[in-house]
């Protein structure tokens, strides 16, 4: 095998250098148009759906006995909307033992404490909020 010389490879000042295709610049253009406007949709999108946005934490929960569990929880939400809260009952083992559905409707303010008391099946130690939706329609 001989040595590669200049002439063998190719670079910007050979002759086998491809030219630019006379569309790149708009090519280009269009292609960088694009991802800012797909940029911008996702930015709108992210904002608009925050303002709808539903948080639950507990607060905390009282072991009334074998047979029920208070929990006591706080709602951050839109003040006009209505959500459904699923809130669990749990065993020492992390399994359930009792299950409750909350409406928190609308208030004239967007943080809302609520109380609910948890039938439960066996003695609980612990109840948490599963989730904040709004109702299903149908």
């Amino acid at each position: 095998m001989s040595p590669l010389t200049a002439d063998d490879l190719e670079g910007p000042g050979s002759e086998a250098a491809t030219p630019r295709s006379p569309h790149w610049r708009r090519n280009v253009t269009l292609a960088v148009v694009g991802l800012l406007l797909a940029t911008g949709v996702v930015a709108f999108m992210a904002l608009s759906s925050s303002g709808s946005r539903v948080e639950a934490k507990e607060v905390g929960f009282t072991v009334d006995g074998p047979e029920s569990i208070t929990l006591d929880f706080s709602v951050d939400k839109p003040r006009d909307m209505t959500v459904e809260c699923t809130v669990e009952a749990l065993a020492t083992d992390f399994s359930q033992v009792g299950l409750a559905h909350v409406t928190v409707g609308p208030a004239d303010v967007s943080q809302q404490q609520v109380s609910v008391t948890i039938p439960t099946t066996q003695s609980a130690v612990s109840a948490i909020v599963k989730a904040c939706l709004p109702p299903a329609r149908g």
